[in-house]
């Protein structure tokens, strides 16, 4: 019986174009967080930020940030690392919403810190969050394609 040949993926255009949006997107990322370490015990002692659930989404939306990164990378894990962080690139972009709700009005201090606290750069960096994130899981694939399947 003869094998009837596959077709092998030809390194395309909208291949580099998911590079490009992965790395840009990780930097997105990285850039957010650290703004937010720099500036974490002042964003801790914030009046808008008194309470104690408030505090649980400031720390969620640092270590989400960190562990999506493997999966937007697309860095070889193991599957379970590869979940986890599939999940939190997932819940990232919802806790930088929050967050962005929860400072509106704060005035001097935003999703990057005091670096950047206007209102309108915390919404449309979450904006582009949550677009950059749909881009990636419908490029990459979810859950499945940690395991080695495509989607």
């Amino acid at each position: 019986m003869k094998k009837q040949p596959t077709k092998a993926p030809a390194a395309s255009q909208n291949h580099r174009l998911f590079e490009v949006a992965c790395v840009a997107f990780a930097l997105l990322i990285a850039g957010v967080t650290v703004a937010q370490l720099f500036y974490l015990d002042e964003m801790m002692n914030r009046q808008h930020l008194a309470l104690f659930a408030a505090k649980a989404v400031v720390l969620c939306m640092i270590v989400c940030a960190v562990f999506s990164l493997p999966y937007v990378l697309r860095l070889k894990t193991h599957k379970m690392i590869g979940v986890v962080s599939f999940g939190c690139a997932l819940a990232m972009p919802a806790f930088w919403l929050a967050f962005s709700v929860m400072t509106i009005g704060a005035g001097d201090i935003g999703l990057f810190g005091k670096a950047f606290a206007a209102d309108w750069v915390s919404f449309g960096v979450t904006a582009v969050a949550v677009a950059a994130m749909a881009f990636v899981v419908k490029y990459r694939g979810g859950v499945s394609a940690i395991n080695g399947k495509k989607s």
